[in-house]
Parts: structure tokens; C-alpha cells; sequence
């Protein structure tokens, strides 16, 4: 699947400090999948995502990119013999890589680390016998944190790819 991320926000609760949230830049992300169907309209995956250009919308700084270690839990309805909609839910341990500090800094924040949960709805359409261009829709919300305080990220994200059916 490619992603696109194009709103979204971060809000970031530095230790002992007080909340400050932004908008997010548009953002892409790329995320592999394999599923292993449970039952004709149940499947269970697994779904690495990689997020790039994560940052506040008008900062200067270098973007942070996203590592989503996914579980996906599927559920699908046919609505034709070559059309299919599903519905999903993907809970992920998530990690925020932030970028290195310039040279003139000696401090290096650790890397934000937590809990996501994402929910997708979306169509699988075949186009050969085992060849389906699938679409979706979604919403990822993120709660991580670090020594130097908490992150929450939140994406509303569109995608489209392949998939394979063997």
C-alpha cells in the first residue's frame, strides 16, 4: 500500500513542560501487508508501516520518520464476485526516529515509543483471478513517549495498492 497522510496533528507534552500541538505537513507513508484469512470474511496480519515527513506544518526543523509495527484484523463483505468492502483494525507499537540534532548541539532527544491504534474501511477490487487493486480510508491516532516527555500523533490517510491472493 502507498499512503498519503494529508492532515493530521502532533502534540508533544514536554517533561514538565505544558502542551504544545501543531498541524502536520503532508505526509507519505509505504506499508507491505500479508493476511491469513480466519474464515471467508475474517483475516488476521501483519502490516509494517513506514511514515516519512513527520513534522509540525511550518516548521523549519527536519522531519522525523514513523515505524508502525502492525497487527491488522480484517473483516470483509462481498458485494459482488469481483468487488469486496472491508473493515479494519490494526493496533501497532510505534516509533518516532527523530532527526540528529545540528553539530552545534550536544543534546539528543530519545526516540518517542508507544502504542497505536488505527481503523480503516476500503474496497478490494480483482481485476485478475488473483490480482486486486485495494483502496482505503483511515484514521490512526498514536500515544507514545520518551524520557523527554509525550507524543500524540493523529492521521486521517488514503491509500491504494496491490495485493496478491494466493
Amino acid at each position: 500500500m502507498f499512503e498519503l497522510l494529508p492532515v493530521g496533528t502532533l502534540s508533544a507534552t514536554p517533561s514538565g513542560g505544558s502542551n504544545v500541538s501543531a498541524d502536520t505537513v503532508f505526509a507519505v507513508a509505504v506499508a507491505p501487508f500479508i493476511d491469513g484469512p480466519l474464515s471467508p470474511y475474517v483475516a488476521l496480519g501483519f502490516s509494517p508501516q513506514m511514515v516519512f515527513r513527520v513534522k509540525g506544518d511550518g516548521s523549519s526543523n527536519e522531519s522525523a520518520k514513523e515505524l508502525d509495527l502492525r497487527a491488522r484484523l480484517t473483516g470483509r463483505v462481498p458485494l459482488s464476485p469481483r468487488v469486496r468492502v472491508f473493515g479494519r483494525f490494526s493496533p501497532a507499537f510505534s516509533i518516532v526516529f527523530l532527526p540528529s540534532p545540528p553539530a552545534t548541539s550536544s543534546n539528543q532527544p530519545s526516540d518517542p515509543k508507544g502504542f497505536l491504534m488505527d481503523f480503516s474501511v476500503g474496497t478490494e477490487v480483482a481485476v485478475l483471478p488473483n490480482l486486486f487493486v485495494v483502496t482505503d480510508l483511515g484514521y490512526q491516532a498514536g500515544f507514545l513517549s520518551s524520557l523527554d516527555g509525550d507524543l500524540h500523533t493523529s492521521y486521517l490517510h488514503l491509500g491504494a495498492g496491490f495485493a496478491i491472493g494466493l
